[in-house]
């Protein structure tokens, strides 16, 4: 292996060890459908099988349906969470948690209360289910570090002894008395449970005294939760209540507790052999050279450059078209596209408010599209098909999967994809499998028949996403999906938008729909009419480029600086041409004096008879005339090389003359085409004038610069939204022929298996068909791996993690391995992981595998999104910390919540998205008058809670809903939970609230508590009118507020979770002098002395 794939590894088996030792908390205590009784060691053994409901015909419900059946899960072997603490601190080396804090540890710590050794589902007979039973790692895990045995620790030696405990609890089942009703039938009794207990003890190799707070025996030592399900009216019909909500179903023995690591082994196995895909590697390798850095000016072309109209996708989500992307949503969108063509990660940093749901929108948009483009390439809708039905590998890789730790999140967004108030009311003719997507939409009555959806934007306008994930919700898809029959066999041809529901065969039978071929050809025609329009921008794009005033001029000022170097040059030429023409003029004078001087020396020639006897006479004479001679030969050499320097001259003369001309020629050339092309871009820029376009002369920060994407305006944006429609007709007209074919209709009928959990030889083609079906599905990370369990890597298109802030590191592995491309969306300034193990543990399993490094991948301390920041070479820096391509316009809140957000944790650099300054000021509230900080006094009763924040809480309450406001448009948000559990107590037991805000109607108010009132974790990702945000402690506890104020998380995701109001109450003279608090202060009074709010 090389280095980094030891390196991988090596943090994978560290994430692999922690796994072991998460917790697994028992379900909620009875509800109005469910009962849970936990079941005291004491009572146990003193009232045997008279505790047993099924076998103590008082225990049963008297008036339970004759259409339902009580079924039972025996939660065994229940120990306090608690102990964990306990053991690490007598068991492990003095590593510490660092920096968190007592509070910290307790906020974010969700260890508490009871857990158990096994689960195992019981019928109303009280005969074991023995598939069902499942075991948590953790007593195992405590088991293994308490006898010394953690470096044997592995999923093989766990599997190894959980199938000798299977072995062992089933001979206990072969084993069971017979029922007294019936002798055939075998049931639980109180003898087996105990066995059952004492295996598993055994099996963790614990006593009970190891495990117990007390250093005696647990308390309680099991827990009987009942429930009643819907007997099915036929034995072959799916029932949607019959399906266990386990996500780990298996039929290997499942593990409660941990959901990752049956994925991290696969993980490590991949990366060791070299199969890994790019996307995992780059997860869990060394951080990214940084690029340019996204919030600098510097960014502005680089920006532009990714924002080029030529890599303008075709698809659109159908939002409203006067509405563009913001500059960095685009960005995000087109850097998607550029590079994740083949396979990758890319990391996302959304603000509260900035759109990452939109940007996600959008990639799901042109992913159809792209999908839609092969699809216009078959000559029939067969033609897509392989010849057992499978898809061809064109139509693969566009697989969508959106995938968080936050269950309401992921569910949100597959929730409100298909809901007609996702897109626009002008696009009303966008429509796929309609009335399929409102029988899976559609909720249900207490005789299980579907709900009328009467609120028309609640009505859906296509199955473009469904909820997956747990069994449970795979279940309720596949019933409504292919088998649920609201009406009838025959259902009406024409039904009322409100009652329009059909399951998938019904719809088919009666599709009256475009033919394929009709539907490609008006693809291909909307797809045309898009390259058209984006040619004429990317046309104007360029001669906006090339009349850019400052590049004109440097080309002008080139120009002309060669016609002055050619003028100098010719004037240069003309002074030697001068001097060379003097020289000439003086050696033809001295030619002629020395041609006299030759013929005078002639005439004084000795005669004869001299030259004979060579006088004297005749020797000054020869060479008196070899002398003249010489100089006329040197005076004729002379002459000749400067008329020969003259001609050249001359010609050079006239090269210059006419290179002269040639630029003259040249910038009255460009002079007149920079006029043509001025006047053709006034007529151009009239037609374009909507579109936002670069301008580096704007700083980056500008609002203009930040609300619209270059080259988006409300034509163009139309024109890509009926791209976006046309892809989705095309794929339902292809679907409807293509199930046509027998073989394809196979492929179909295998998917309820497939969401069943059932291993077939085509899972990964199984799981294709449905994504040609239903393009997009959300699942938690947790059911991820069960779920997927049979698709190998590098095979879905893409994962879209949401909420990547909340997650700790190690779950979205298992999403990373099997996917092409990752997005991942979130932000680190808001909530973070909570802690289901206890820090000082994870630090040290990190530890025992990656030395000191193991801070920097610890779960404890980095998210999901802080690991995909660290590889992401697009970025920004804010405070020091590198965030992956950060999102800037903001549109959710007004002030003062906008403020106080941008202030304590984005420096300042967020943008609102309107620009009208009064529509984002702050807003009195009909009842409550101004944002306003009540200041609560008093003594905290229970850790940070006083009794005043109740009272001051229920007299804002008691005042909005007399006068007529829902208190549904509330959401009262604690950084703690002993207020909010004790504020859930307090209002429940006040009686005028109950009759003013309820009218009397107890179940309402139950649900409003439990819904409405929280800490602040809970509502991350939520909305809603107003916020009442309540601060505890006092000058004994502020060791709470110190926490609370330590980071800018907490407040910045409380106060962003209100769109209109904010309300405070708590200590002023506390928490006005913390740091961040101090911000919300200053700026909820300050607003309120400018008296600047609007009704």
């Amino acid at each position: 292996m090389t280095q980094q794939q030891i390196k991988a590894t090596q943090i994978l088996k560290a994430w692999h060890r922690v796994e072991f030792f998460q917790t697994y908390s028992l379900p909620e205590d009875s509800t109005q459908d469910n009962s849970s009784t936990k079941i005291s060691t004491e009572e146990f053994f003193k009232y045997g099988n008279s505790i047993l409901p099924w076998l103590n015909a008082k225990l049963l419900k008297k008036d339970k349906s004759c259409s339902t059946k009580t079924v039972y899960t025996l939660h065994l072997g229940l120990f306090d969470t608690a102990v964990i603490s306990d053991v690490i601190k007598q068991h492990t080396a003095s590593i510490t948690s660092g920096s968190i804090s007592a509070t910290e540890l307790e906020q974010r710590l969700e260890i508490n209360g009871l857990s158990c050794f096994a689960k195992l589902e019981i019928d109303e007979f009280g005969t074991p289910q023995p598939e069902s039973l499942s075991v948590s790692s953790l007593p195992w895990a405590i088991g293994m570090l308490i006898n010394g045995q953690l470096d044997e620790m592995s999923f093989g030696t766990l599997s190894e002894d959980s199938q000798n405990l299977k072995e062992s609890i089933y001979q206990i089942f072969s084993i069971l008395p017979a029922c007294s009703h019936d002798s055939k039938i075998q049931c639980l009794d109180s003898h087996a449970i105990n066995q059952i207990c004492v295996t598993l003890y055994k099996w963790a190799g614990l006593t009970q005294s190891q495990i117990a707070n007390s250093g005696s025996a647990p308390k309680y030592i099991f827990q009987i939760h009942s429930r009643e399900i819907r007997i099915p009216a036929k034995k072959d019909e799916t029932s949607e209540d019959e399906t266990s909500e386990d996500e780990n179903a298996s039929n290997q023995l499942p593990i409660l507790n941990s959901f990752y690591i049956r994925d991290l082994e696969i993980a490590i196995k991949t990366i060791s052999s070299g199969t890994a895909g790019k996307g995992l590697l780059r997860y869990l390798g060394l951080p990214a050279a940084h690029d340019i850095d996204l919030y600098s000016q510097e960014a502005l072309p680089k920006i532009a450059e990714q924002l080029h109209p030529s890599l303008t996708p075709e698809g659109r989500w159908p939002s409203p078209p006067v509405h563009n992307m913001s500059l960095m949503q685009q960005f995000a969108v087109n850097t998607a596209f550029e590079d994740l063509k083949e396979e990758g990660i890319l990391s996302v940093n959304g603000p509260p408010g900035t759109g990452k749901t939109t940007l996600l929108r959008d990639i799901i948009a042109q992913n159809l599209v792209g999908r839609a483009k092969e699809l216009s390439r078959l000559d029939n809708a067969q033609a897509g098909l392989n010849k057992d039905g499978s898809l061809i590998d064109a139509l693969t890789g566009f697989e969508m999967v959106v995938a968080s730790s936050n269950n309401a999140a992921v569910e949100n967004i597959s929730k409100e994809l298909p809901q007609n108030k996702s897109i626009d009311e002008n696009y009303a003719d966008c429509s796929y499998l309609q009335p399929v997507a409102n029988q899976i939409a559609a909720k249900k009555d207490k005789s299980k028949k579907l709900q009328p959806i009467n609120n028309i934007p609640e009505q859906s306008w296509g199955m473009i996403s469904a909820i997956l994930g747990a069994k449970r919700n795979r279940s309720t898809f596949t019933s409504r999906l292919f088998f649920e029959n609201h009406w009838g066999r025959n259902p009406p041809e024409a039904r009322n938008k409100p009652n329009d529901f059909l399951n998938f065969w019904q719809f088919r039978k009666l599709y009256k729909g475009p033919t394929f071929k009709e539907a490609k050809d008006n693809f291909n025609a909307r797809i045309k009419d898009f390259k058209q329009a984006n040619a004429q921008i990317q046309e104007f794009e360029a001669l906006l480029k090339s009349c850019d005033p400052k590049k004109y001029q440097n080309i002008k000022n080139e120009i002309s600086e060669k016609i002055d170097l050619a003028k100098s040059a010719e004037e240069n030429l003309h002074y030697k041409l001068g001097e060379l023409k003097f020289t000439q003029a003086n050696l033809e004078l001295k030619l002629s004096i020395e041609e006299t001087s030759l013929e005078k020396a002639r005439l004084d020639q000795p005669n004869v008879i001299a030259r004979i006897l060579n006088f004297k006479s005749n020797k000054i004479y020869t060479k008196n005339l070899k002398t003249i001679l010489e100089a006329i030969e040197k005076i004729k050499r002379e002459l000749s090389e400067t008329n020969r320097i003259i001609h050249t001259r001359h010609t050079s003369l006239k090269s210059l003359q006419i290179e002269q001309l040639g630029f003259s020629d040249e910038l009255d050339n460009i002079i007149t085409e920079h006029e043509t092309k001025l006047a053709k871009l006034s007529k151009q820029s009239i037609q374009f004038e909507a579109l936002s376009k670069p301008d580096y002369t704007q700083s980056i920060g500008d609002a203009d610069v930040q609300r619209n994407a270059f080259w988006q305006g409300e034509q163009i944006n139309n024109i890509r939204s009926k791209v976006f429609i046309a892809a989705m007709q095309l794929h339902e007209a292809w679907l409807i022929e293509a199930s046509d074919d027998n073989a394809f209709r196979a492929q179909i009928y295998g998917i309820p298996n497939l969401l069943q959990g059932k291993k077939t030889a085509s899972s990964v083609s199984s799981w294709q068909t449905l994504f040609m079906m239903v393009p997009v599905v959300s699942t938690t990370f947790a059911a991820m791996g069960s779920m997927f369990s049979d698709v190998p890597i590098n095979t879905l298109g893409w994962l879209m993690i949401d909420e990547a802030g909340q997650a700790v590191p190690q779950a979205a592995i298992g999403g990373i391995m099997r996917s092409k491309r990752t997005i991942v969306v979130g932000d680190p300034l808001q909530i973070e992981p909570v802690f289901t193990s206890p820090p000082d543990l994870v630090n040290y399993l990190m530890s025992s595998k990656l030395g000191k490094e193991g801070g920097h991948w610890s779960p404890s301390s980095v998210s999901v999104q802080q690991l995909a920041d660290r590889i992401n070479p697009h970025g920004g820096k804010l405070n020091e910390t590198w965030l992956g391509v950060p999102l800037r316009v903001h549109r959710r809140c007004i002030e003062p919540m906008f403020s106080i957000s941008n202030q304590i944790a984005y420096s300042n650099r967020m943008i609102h998205g309107s620009p009208n300054e009064d529509a984002i000021k702050q807003k009195k509230h009909t009842a409550l008058g101004p944002n306003n900080w009540i200041n609560s006094n008093g003594k905290c009763t229970f850790k940070q809670f006083t009794d005043s924040l109740a009272g001051d809480v229920l007299d804002l309450l008691i005042k909005a809903t007399s006068k007529g406001v829902s208190l549904n448009s509330f959401y009262i948000i604690t950084p703690f939970k002993a207020v909010k559990a004790e504020l859930i107590a307090k209002l429940k037991q006040d009686d005028s609230l109950l009759q003013i805000g309820f009218g009397g109607r107890r179940a309402a108010l139950n649900n409003f508590l439990n819904k409405n009132i929280g800490t602040v974790h809970t509502f991350q990702g939520k909305e809603n009118d107003t916020v009442i945000l309540v601060l505890g402690c006092d000058d004994s506890s502020i060791g709470g507020a110190n926490w609370a104020a330590s980071k800018p998380n907490l407040l910045n995701v409380a106060v962003t979770r209100a769109k209109k109001h904010l309300f405070v109450v708590g200590n002023s003279e506390i928490w006005s002098k913390m740091k961040h608090f101090n911000q919300l202060h200053q700026k909820v009074h300050s607003l309120n002395a400018n008296e600047t709010s609007i009704v």
